[in-house]
């Protein structure tokens, strides 16, 4: 990444480069132009005479260090001591420290929120898995070998479209996803799912 300082002068030498800049500001560009000044066909062109560069007025950007707990960037600057562009470095005020501060708890505090509703969602559809296993293994859903496996399949695949969700946080959707109750009329299955719903219910109406 270069920059170069814009002027008058190379306004009106490439008015095509420099059209939408003002007189004053610095341009950056990842890749520099195959024409300037004229210089067109030189080894392919301009970008590849790297003798003109510093001489036009084009130099690297470097990104500057600082610690962002107490300072903060400000604009592109040239720093004509080390002849490269960089950004000012500005040291937090007070107020901006405070404010800082507080949005840094506030941060923290919803990302420990996040990673606790995963982390619950994460313990509670396993759980659920587990239920529903044993449940299957007991011939819970039907003595009939054939139907209960297809019941067990059903509801999993049901919790799977409604409820999985909770393992990445989103217990409200499905919150509004188990709203519409799985279509048996399996006791095991409307039990369990009644279970589920009113443990989603719960936990939405005490962690949000």
């Amino acid at each position: 990444m270069k920059y170069i300082t814009v002027t008058q002068q190379n306004k009106t030498d490439n008015p095509d480069f420099f059209k939408p800049n003002n007189v004053g500001t610095h341009k950056g560009v990842s890749t520099l132009p195959n024409k300037y000044k004229g210089v067109v066909k030189v080894d392919g062109g301009y970008i590849y005479r790297t003798d003109l560069h510093t001489q036009d007025g084009f130099f690297d950007y470097i990104e500057p260090t600082y610690d962002s707990s107490t300072q903060r960037v400000g604009s592109v600057i040239f720093d004509a001591p080390n002849s490269i562009f960089t950004k000012e470095i500005i040291d937090l005020t007070e107020q901006e420290l405070e404010q800082k501060a507080e949005q840094d708890l506030h941060n923290d505090l919803a990302q420990q929120l996040a990673d606790k509703r995963i982390a619950d969602g994460v313990d509670n559809y396993r759980k659920l898995q587990a239920v529903i296993i044993r449940k299957y293994e007991a011939k819970e859903f039907s003595a009939n070998t054939t139907n209960n496996r297809a019941l067990a399949e059903g509801i999993m695949e049901y919790f799977s479209d409604n409820v999985s969700m909770i393992t990445i946080g989103d217990w409200t959707v499905a919150k509004k996803k188990l709203l519409t109750a799985p279509s048996s009329q399996n006791a095991s299955i409307v039990s369990l799912y009644n279970q589920v719903k009113t443990k989603v219910d719960e936990y939405v109406l005490n962690n949000y």
